[in-house]
């Protein structure tokens, strides 16, 4: 099984998402934090169930279904590990 890595910018995504969320509500934030986490760990089995964003750099999104918008987690395959890249808020503008 691959191995899944959160660059820096990705674990400081989930830790902007988890302070905005946790001033309105803390129990809702951590649920988030949760979601995320989760569906970043399922790329171990299953890498590839991403949607392919860039084929030629090997990039991927995966949604996770959290309230209204949810979010977006950008990550790549490279070689035996699973790079997660960015998480954003379903609502942000992002590159692809």
């Amino acid at each position: 099984m691959p191995a899944v890595v959160w660059s820096l910018r990705a674990s400081q995504d989930i830790e902007k998402h988890y302070n905005y969320l946790a001033l309105r509500n803390e129990d809702a934030a951590s649920k988030a934090a949760q979601a995320i986490l989760h569906a970043a760990s399922s790329l171990s089995q299953n890498p590839y169930k991403g949607v392919i964003i860039e084929e030629q750099a090997g990039l991927r999104k995966l949604p996770v279904f959290f309230g209204k918008y949810g979010y977006v987690i950008h990550y790549a395959i490279i070689a035996d590990e699973i790079v997660i890249l960015r998480v954003y808020h379903g609502s942000q503008d992002r590159p692809y």
